[in-house]
């Protein structure tokens, strides 16, 4: 995507997520959805664009699960990062975490997607 583009889509986004977006995050999300434009502009398929989004999401909930676990975040290599995965754990933390009655917080998990990796780990490496 060539950069005068660019400035024609911003607005455009501008117009769409203006009515979803709270006004204190609309500039953010703005920048956010035209980096993705960017970077999925190359991408030949829609399938492509999706499966790079699902590993995305697949990486933010191991990345957040690790650090629950309290492994720190750093991913160099899904496969061997998710062996690190003790749902167990995570319970305990969760359950410890919402009975903390000064500061009782959960995180917030998409379990679901974590289990693309006990099925195929190479989609997540591609």
């Amino acid at each position: 995507m060539d950069m005068n583009l660019s400035a024609d889509y911003h607005d455009s986004v501008h117009d769409i997520l203006e009515s979803t977006v709270p006004e204190e995050h609309l500039e953010t999300a703005c920048h956010q959805f035209m980096k993705w434009l960017h970077e999925f502009s190359g991408k030949a398929t829609y399938r492509e664009i999706l499966q790079e989004v699902f590993v995305i999401v697949i990486k933010q909930n191991i990345e957040k699960v690790i650090k629950i676990q309290g492994y720190g975040t750093v991913i160099n290599d899904l496969s061997s990062t998710y062996s690190y995965v003790d749902f167990l754990r995570i319970l305990q933390v969760q359950n410890m975490c919402v009975n903390d009655s000064k500061t009782p917080f959960v995180w917030v998990l998409n379990t679901a997607v974590l289990f693309v990796m006990d099925y195929n780990s190479v989609f997540c490496n591609s």
